[in-house]
């Protein structure tokens, strides 16, 4: 917990995918935290214009991702779902 104050963390109260795709290019998110039907919401949306380009890891939380998901998001992205 310490490393994530140090560092900085940025939480949104509820999935608004433009907010949150938003505050990634924003604040140069390095770490996305979400549960699987996030990461299929946004496999099924146009991403074009937002830049992503500063995530390195992304984690499947509270849920485990199913493998077809992080297959998907694997090939689009060129980095694994850790879940």
């Amino acid at each position: 917990m310490n490393s994530a104050i140090y560092t900085g963390t940025v939480m949104h109260r509820r999935f608004v995918p433009d907010q949150v795709l938003d505050s990634i290019r924003r604040d140069r998110i390095t770490m996305f935290f979400g549960v699987p039907t996030i990461f299929i919401t946004l496999l099924n949306m146009d991403l074009a214009p937002y830049d992503l380009s500063s995530i390195r890891y992304d984690f499947s939380a509270a849920a485990t991702m199913p493998q077809e998901v992080s297959r998907r998001w694997s090939e689009r992205f060129g980095r694994p779902s850790c879940v």
